[in-house]
């Protein structure tokens, strides 16, 4: 961003610096009247966002990605913060809403800025978190499995293999949605994207409002699309089942994994983890708590990035679940008890939800404020674990080819004999078996999916 200060072309909307940023007046005034809520306690900043997100709504901030603001015009900049506001008006709406949060922002935004009066019809929880992350996934379940007395070199390749779906595109769900969608993100290779057009190709996406034009793939098959569809049920849980019968399923599924199987017991951690992050935020409890479905998955709800801090109960239960899992069949004492990991868990996940921390960690290009808070509390233990130099939150995601090389020493420990194609089969073919029945094979006319 250039400058101490906001750019004149964008004043019209947005004025101050680029670690405090307000509404312009007039601007502030015309969304509250559109939406009858007020802005006055949302505050916005500057941050360097990851893969295109434009903008990010945290209950205490709107986060603006700084290249926007260096390229954004006052209009396609007005229709981000207006899609914002909607959000803001959503944590205080009454009752669970008729809408998906993030269709109910693009609407709004349209009329508000129309000078219509618009309805909020969808309530975004104030907590919300729709997803694990590297925090989540990787040093959650490499914490829990150390503080439970598992081997520390079984418990560093259980999380490597638990993180890889989300490092990999083929076995990621959000490809996989992309791939359904018949598109690409931005700053693809093959894309022609240009952020000065954003105004022009605005589109309310899955992270917010994500400019892309379409791309057609002629070789894109009913073989892929189904691949797809296993990949998102069957690793990430994006089946729109019932949240507890979803997870009573992966829990059944340790039972049939070797102990000594690093790498199933890997994708079966990640599984598991989702059976709690994807459950739908919208839903008003255990009870009647819903999966996301295959398709855009929890694309309408990841606004916060504080996944850790965003539903800290939910995470100590998952947490709990994860000892238990790490303790089936030992032989001998864990170093900690269950309630000792959970109580101290969740003390780093209420850490992670403070908003001071944002601004104070700074550990690498990507990382997030959950991973070093969970390195540094292992560290503290008394038996002063120490985690593999590995940081998967620094580490953009990649095709598998590229993924193989870089980990193949802890390849070959799991699958000394086979080659990177039979180990990526392998994986697909778990997928396709952890997936329902109905969600093996890609039929639009029987699949309950939400394409946006």
């Amino acid at each position: 961003m250039s400058g101490a200060t906001i750019a004149d072309r964008l004043s019209e909307v947005l004025r101050g610096e680029p670690d405090r940023l307000r509404l312009a007046p007039a601007f502030r005034q015309r969304l509250e009247d559109g939406l009858a809520t007020s802005l006055a306690g949302t505050g916005i900043r500057a941050a360097d966002l990851p893969g295109g997100i434009l903008a990010l709504n945290r209950p205490d901030a709107i986060l603006l990605d700084r290249a926007v603001l260096d390229g954004a015009t006052a209009d396609s900049l007005a229709l981000v913060l207006a899609h914002e506001a909607v959000h803001a008006a959503q944590r205080v709406a009454p009752g669970p809403g008729r809408l998906d949060p993030e269709r109910d922002a693009a609407e709004g935004a349209v009329a508000v800025l129309a000078g219509r009066r618009h309805r909020v019809r969808a309530r975004l929880a104030p907590d919300a978190a729709a997803a694990w992350g590297e925090d989540g996934h990787y040093y959650t379940c490499y914490v829990v499995g150390l503080m439970a007395g598992v081997d520390p070199e079984a418990a560093r390749l259980r999380a490597l293999f638990c993180q890889m779906p989300d490092e990999v595109h083929e076995f990621d769900a959000t490809s996989a949605f992309w791939d359904m969608r018949r598109v690409s993100p931005p700053d693809e290779d093959d894309m022609r994207y240009d952020r000065a057009s954003v105004s022009t190709r605005l589109y309310p996406g899955p992270h917010g409002n994500t400019a892309f034009v379409q791309v057609e793939n002629p070789t894109y098959t009913r073989r892929r699309k189904s691949h797809d569809l296993a990949i998102q049920a069957g690793l990430h849980c994006l089946t729109g089942e019932k949240a507890m019968l979803e997870r009573a399923r992966r829990t059944a599924t340790f039972q049939s994994i070797g102990q000594a199987d690093h790498l199933t017991y890997g994708l079966a951690l990640h599984a598991y983890g989702d059976s709690f992050a994807h459950m739908r935020v919208s839903d008003l409890g255990p009870g009647t708590a819903g999966m996301y479905r295959p398709g855009v998955g929890h694309g309408h709800d990841l606004h916060e990035p504080d996944l850790l801090g965003g539903r800290v109960n939910l995470y100590g239960h998952y947490v709990a679940g994860l000892y238990d899992r790490f303790r089936a069949g030992a032989t001998s004492a864990a170093p900690f008890r269950r309630d000792e990991v959970v109580r101290g868990l969740m003390g780093c996940a209420a850490k992670a939800g403070r908003p001071e921390w944002w601004d104070k960690v700074r550990d690498g290009p990507r990382t997030d404020k959950g991973c070093v808070i969970l390195r540094d509390y292992a560290a503290a233990l008394p038996q002063r674990f120490a985690l593999h130099p590995y940081r998967p939150e620094n580490v953009a995601a990649t095709e598998w080819q590229h993924w193989w090389p870089t980990h193949a020493a802890s390849l070959r420990r799991v699958r000394p004999n086979r080659t990177m194609r039979q180990v990526y089969d392998e994986i697909a073919q778990t997928a396709l078996r952890w997936a329902p029945p109905a969600l093996r094979v890609y039929d639009p006319k029987k699949v309950d999916m939400d394409l946006w």
